[in-house]
């Protein structure tokens, strides 16, 4: 009985070792696209900055 116990115990702390990493990954996937789309956001701005002066000039 006591073994089973442990066992039971020892899988519960690995699945929770498991799902801390899982959300750690995706959290850290949704945090590299959010920066990948501020790049993008901000090398837009840039493009549409230059054409706008060059249009001007």
């Amino acid at each position: 009985m006591e073994a089973t116990i442990r066992r039971l115990n020892n899988t519960e702390k690995a699945l929770n070792r498991r799902l801390d990493e899982s959300t750690w990954l995706v959290r850290e996937d949704q945090t590299g696209k959010s920066e990948e789309d501020q790049r993008w956001f901000l090398t837009l701005g840039d493009i549409e900055a230059r054409m706008a002066a060059k249009s001007a000039a």
